[in-house]
């Protein structure tokens, strides 16, 4: 198909009018650039304070009572703990707190805002911490079990511990095992009833 003379002009009026609309966008480009870098400026700077107010929101919010779970600067060790106290504008967590890496248990803080992720405890780590608490108030390194220990089984049937290496800790948490006395403390029980049978037969 051939391109009428008048089309041809028609279409080069078009690129003429292209190249100055481009031209005069581009003068008033340079002429407008402080102005314009200063608008995209606040406009960035904008853009982060909406960024930072919307990652601040996703944060997890504690209170006195909660259950915490942090990881400890990503290298797999974790601690639980319930928040006894929120000091310093809400973050230091006070509190005693279980190490499941160190399997130990001990009142200490730590740091919301430090490089430690923090996060609310599941169901599992609240069961596993209370557990290892139980553990604690009797004197002994969580889910450590002696011979001669008094513990609870599934069952709620009372066990003498003969073989203490049979019992791992998820039996404690997950299956209802529960300690319910040490063997020191089964001794003092008993020590302090034969005293008193003794004193007793002193008396008649």
């Amino acid at each position: 198909m051939e391109i009428t003379q008048e089309e041809n002009k028609h279409k080069l009026q078009e690129v003429a009018f292209d190249i100055s609309v481009s031209i005069e966008s581009f003068a008033r480009g340079i002429s407008n650039a402080e102005a314009d870098l200063q608008e995209a400026k606040t406009s960035a700077k904008k853009l982060i304070e909406k960024i930072d107010e919307y990652l601040e929101s996703q944060k997890p919010k504690f209170e006195v009572g909660d259950y915490v779970t942090v990881d400890v600067n990503g290298n797999g060790r974790k601690k639980i703990a319930k928040i006894d106290a929120l000091m310093e504008n809400k973050e230091e967590a006070h509190g005693l707190w279980y190490d499941k890496t160190k399997v130990n248990v001990k009142q200490d803080y730590w740091f919301l805002a430090e490089l430690n992720e923090f996060r609310h405890a599941t169901p599992t780590e609240i069961a596993e911490y209370e557990s290892a608490l139980s553990f604690h108030e009797h004197g002994r390194k969580p889910f450590e079990l002696k011979w001669g220990d008094l513990i609870k089984d599934s069952n709620s049937n009372r066990v003498v511990v003969v073989n203490p290496y049979i019992y791992i800790k998820g039996m404690f948490y997950k299956s209802g095992y529960e300690l319910l006395a040490t063997v020191e403390e089964v001794d003092e029980w008993l020590g302090a009833d034969a005293e008193r049978l003794n004193s007793s037969k002193e008396k008649a």
